[in-house]
């Protein structure tokens, strides 16, 4: 049989010139009955699925060390053979995930019992797995889309992480020297070196400790210990990472490879692992209609945006389709109108491709759309349905963003206490609607056509406040509110931006009118002072709080109302511009600002708690993705830039916790 081209473009698997969008479905052959597989395979061709997402539990596969059953032969639900001739014959395309670790609620996390006594990069585990690999591959290997099979996507091991819990003696985590403490010697010079950056006194190397939980306070010397373990963790993952996808490349898998990850930042560095493979993607549960804590579904949004960034195809590698029973307490029931929020969700964030985890119930799960037996459950069923109809309809693998603003990213800040959680800008810019793009501060430099939002701590790497700088420099115009850049990541003073600082106290409580330009806009909490001698100085007019004691306390605000003071500053820095406000940030203080740097919000809805985002299809079509997080239904009136050449507004009418996708002329 000629050998096929199967290669990922354009957001999409392109097989030999036919683009596949990666749009699927798990399902467990060696969980559900042999005799039901063709059902629930049906079942998910109904729902309008073409592709299968699909595990290999090692330690089911393996009868005895080197003794493999791929075909059936001990018992009917090992028959992967079996299950990918279907996949064939029933055309449809499969996302092939073979571990070894697979995780999946099962024993040993997919490994069998004899490789347990050691971690992921122990000489002994490499070894056995290696072993398993080659048997998996060989047994794989006519079904790859290269040698005319179903496989179109291979999966490198499973959200990769070192198991800390299950190794931490081996690993150095328990007070005996092992990985850590070797990893450590190649980072420090000396352990001299080591004491003075962590403030210790160690006698040597394996005598050192890790720092084993974010930094509560503010100090440089336990940061530096935190973030001194959370690059362990990169590093060893990274390690393993590469070793798994080499090792399937050597044995001579040549289809796109995924990794997965999970959804937090502090396990893995999103952008090296891309680079371990193909494409990577987020393993995501929230809970049901997003309802577990208040920023809980813009955080979804921001995380599938900065997939968005790093990855060569914004994918969802396990996309909640019902949840396991353990994790059943933080969703609660899962119902069908938050699987139509949590998609359109993920589309607006930026996803272009999603397996759906699980469409087919087994052992241990809840609230899947298809039950163990391949039968519909139509409440549930109708909900998917409805979404692949939109994403046939729409085809979201050919949009492109249209958006006019960026947010700072630093991994680094993300790890140590994940500023995402109560970020001023990002929640101003949720609440306003603003649609955004994250600038990687480790990654490619932007544009500077669009205006940037500082989101992160006081402090920096220098490597990323000089990258930021020099995005300023040529041109960019960053906006900081009360956090900026002014130490490295080491605690010593680092000004990359040279900002300095407000001069005089924030005093809590206030409220003022910020002069910007021609427009003035409220500020409010705490309002700090600050120096613009060798920048354009921002005003504001103190005003009366909102909330007044009767007529004796209005007499004693009336000796502050109308003061005016210098609340932030502007200053050019190269050939752009750097702007910190000594306020809290806000929807109505973003949004001004878009106007006052003449920076245009291409849509923004008119009503509070309904989210949206604009892209461009090809020819010239835009597209609106709306998702209302409420619970009423809103009809609302969209404000579009008028440049766009498609009006100046529209109307979109969206559901309680539900979403819609609309074409604008």
């Amino acid at each position: 049989m000629p050998t096929r081209s199967v290669i990922l473009h354009d957001n999409a698997v392109i097989l030999d010139g036919r683009r596949i969008p990666l749009f699927s479905g798990e399902i467990h052959y060696w969980r559900i009955f042999r005799e039901r597989w063709r059902t629930a395979l049906q079942s998910m061709k109904d729902m309008g699925l073409q592709g299968v997402g699909v595990y290999i539990p090692w330690y089911d596969c393996e009868i005895a060390p080197g003794n493999w059953d791929f075909t059936g032969r001990t018992a009917p639900q090992r028959d992967m053979v079996g299950f990918l001739e279907l996949c064939a014959e029933m055309e449809m395309w499969v996302l092939f995930r073979p571990g070894p670790y697979i995780y999946a609620e099962v024993r040993n996390l997919g490994v069998p019992d004899r490789a347990t006594p050691y971690h992921r990069l122990h000489p002994e585990f490499l070894k056995m797995a290696r072993g398993y690999m080659e048997a998996v591959t060989e047994a794989a290997r006519p079904f790859m889309a290269t040698n005319g099979g179903p496989i179109v996507v291979w999966q490198s091991d499973n959200e990769i992480d070192p198991s800390i819990p299950y190794f931490e003696t081996q690993l150095g985590l328990a007070g005996e020297p092992g990985v850590f403490q070797q990893w450590l010697a190649t980072r420090y010079d000396s352990i001299g070196a080591l004491n003075e950056a962590w403030g210790t006194r160690y006698a040597s190397f394996d005598t050192a400790r890790a720092w084993c939980r974010p930094p509560v306070y503010d100090d440089p010397r336990e940061r530096r210990r935190w973030l001194d373990l959370i690059a362990w963790k990169w590093d060893y993952i990274d390690e393993y990472a590469n070793w798994v996808s080499n090792t399937f490349r050597e044995l001579g898998v040549d289809l796109p490879l995924l990794i997965n990850m999970f959804p937090g930042v502090g396990e893995h560095h999103w952008r090296r692992m891309q680079e371990a493979g193909n494409f990577i993607g987020l393993d995501n549960y929230p809970a049901n209609e997003f309802r577990a804590e208040p920023s809980e579904h813009r955080r979804f949004i921001e995380k599938v945006r900065y997939n968005a960034c790093v990855s060569n195809l914004p994918y969802l590698a396990e996309f909640e389709s019902g949840v396991w029973h353990a994790h059943h307490w933080y969703t609660g029931p899962v119902s069908g109108r938050h699987y139509t929020l949590a998609c359109l969700s993920a589309l607006l964030g930026g996803a272009r491709g999603w397996n759906w985890y699980m469409t087919v119930e087994r052992d241990c799960w809840h609230d899947a759309p298809i039950d163990a037996l391949g039968n519909k459950r139509n409440g549930l069923f109708n909900h998917f349905k409805g979404v692949l109809d939109l994403v046939k309809q729409h085809d979201p693998t050919t949009w492109t963003p249209v958006r006019n603003t960026l947010v700072t990213f630093s991994t680094e800040n993300y790890a140590c206490g994940k500023p995402a959680n109560d970020d001023p800008a990002l929640n101003a810019l949720y609440d306003a609607d603003v649609d955004y793009g994250f600038f990687d501060l480790e990654g490619p430099i932007p544009s500077t056509d669009s205006l940037c939002f500082y989101s992160g701590h006081p402090w920096l790497d220098r490597k990323q406040g000089e990258r930021l700088r020099a995005w300023v420099e040529s041109g960019g115009n960053l906006v900081c509110f009360g956090n900026f850049p002014r130490q490295d990541s080491n605690g010593a003073p680092f000004d990359p931006l040279g900002i300095g600082g407000p001069v005089g106290a924030a005093w809590f409580g206030k409220r003022a009118l910020l002069k910007l330009g021609g427009r003035e806009v409220v500020v409010t909490g705490p309002l700090a002072e600050w120096d613009a001698t060798d920048a354009e100085p921002l005003t504001a007019v103190q005003c009366e709080p909102l909330s007044l004691e009767g007529e004796q306390e209005r007499q004693l605000w009336a000796n502050e109302t109308g003061r005016v003071f210098v609340v932030g500053m502007r200053k050019k820095v190269g050939k752009g511009t750097v702007t910190a406000l000594g306020c809290d940030a806000s929807p109505e203080l973003v949004v001004a600002l878009h106007v006052w740097f003449g920076v245009p919000v291409p849509c923004r809805s008119g009503v509070s708690g309904v989210q949206t985002a604009l892209f461009r299809k090809p020819g010239g079509v835009y597209t609106v993705v709306a998702v209302n997080n409420g619970d009423e239904e809103h009809t609302v009136s969209l404000i579009l830039d008028p440049s766009l050449g498609i009006g100046e507004s529209a109307t979109v009418t969206v559901g309680a916790k539900s979403g819609t996708v609309v074409d604008l002329s």
